[in-house]
Order: C-alpha cells, then structure tokens, then sequence
C-alpha cells in the first residue's frame, strides 16, 4: 500500500495515496468569517476554491510551520486540503509492516486512526483515514459553505 507521509508538529502521520490529489505549496489563504469549525480559510487551487481544514486542530496540536503545505484531497467527491507542516513523501509499505493501534486508544475522537507503521528513520507514522477526520455532518457543513460562497 502506498502512503503520503507528512508531519504535523513533528510527529510523522500517513494516507492513502487514494485520496491524494496533489501536494500544494503555501499559498494565499483568505480568512472567511463564520466557517465551519477547523475551516481556516480558503484558496484558489487550480482554479477551484477549496477549503483549508486546519487537521492540527482536529489533533489537539499546533501546526508549527512557517511555509506550511497542503494535501488536497476529496472525500465524497468535495475536494479540501489538510494543512500540514511539511510532505515526507510517497513510501509504498507491504501489508504485514502495518501495526494495529490497540483499542484503548481507538474511541470516539480518534476513529480517523486506522494503523500505524514504522517508516524509514524507524519513527512510528499514524495512518489516518481523512473521510474519518471529518464528521459526515462537518463535510454537509463545508459543502454548503462553499456552495454559498459561489
């Protein structure tokens, strides 16, 4: 299985490259009033505005970096982009290298986390499942969003 890895606050984080779209540089983020919570803003990707989700947030942490990047991705065909603080890169890893995360640690703030795995410089990576990372009603709430920004 392939894997984007990027980091969040120095702690090293994977996905599916199935939901990747591409990997953006920072770029002009425009603050919009009354988004929906984690939403810090949006930005013209490809001549699409798209939604800036502050996945840090969501994590308890803080995105620490000065020139962060972007995971644009799309669940349930929305695209969004994660900011992040910086891109490892794509690591393919075979099946038998993924680790289960053990159910005390599995509840109801963390249900993105579906394993772990141990990448190059033997840090442990968590591999998240982005369509888990936003609640159903959190993407309706984006998507309209968007849509009455247009």
């Amino acid at each position: 299985m392939e894997l984007v890895i990027f980091r969040i606050n120095g702690q090293p984080y994977g996905m599916k490259i199935d939901f990747l779209e591409g990997i953006e540089a920072a770029s002009d983020v425009t603050p919009v009033a009354n988004a929906p919570a984690n939403i810090i803003g949006i930005c013209n990707i490809r001549g699409e505005i798209v939604p800036i989700f502050d996945i840090a947030a969501r994590f308890g942490v803080e995105c620490k970096a000065v020139r962060p990047q972007y995971l644009l991705i799309r669940i349930n065909g929305e695209p969004i982009c994660f900011k992040v603080d910086s891109v490892d890169g794509m690591h393919e890893y075979e099946d038998k290298e993924f680790l289960k995360v053990p159910s005390i640690v599995l509840g109801t703030n963390t249900k993105y986390l579906s394993s772990a795995v141990k990448i190059e410089n033997g840090e442990l990576a968590l591999v998240i499942k982005p369509d888990k990372v936003i609640s159903s009603i959190e993407q309706q709430s984006i998507v309209d969003f968007v849509a009455n920004m247009n």
